[in-house]
């Protein structure tokens, strides 16, 4: 991953921190704006080119696999 994704990552994660300490409901609305996001990054898929394509699905990967653990994580606590 890129410098720019960890660093991304870290501020999501730390968000994801305050907003569970203030409450579940707060914790379960960033994951839903995260997951709205995800869903606007792939459906503008088609306007890109290629390389923006490829970019933008790896993205998408990314934010997935962030909400599948900040998910998991809400469970846990």
């Amino acid at each position: 991953m890129s410098t720019e994704v960890l660093a991304l990552r870290a501020a999501v994660r730390a968000l994801a921190r305050v907003q569970g300490r203030r409450s579940p409901a707060a914790l379960a609305e960033l994951v839903k704006a995260l997951a709205e996001e995800t869903g606007r990054l792939r459906e503008n898929l088609t306007s890109f080119d290629v390389a923006g394509r490829e970019a933008a699905d790896r993205a998408g990967r990314v934010l997935a696999e962030l909400i599948s653990e900040l998910t998991e994580e809400a469970e846990a606590a």
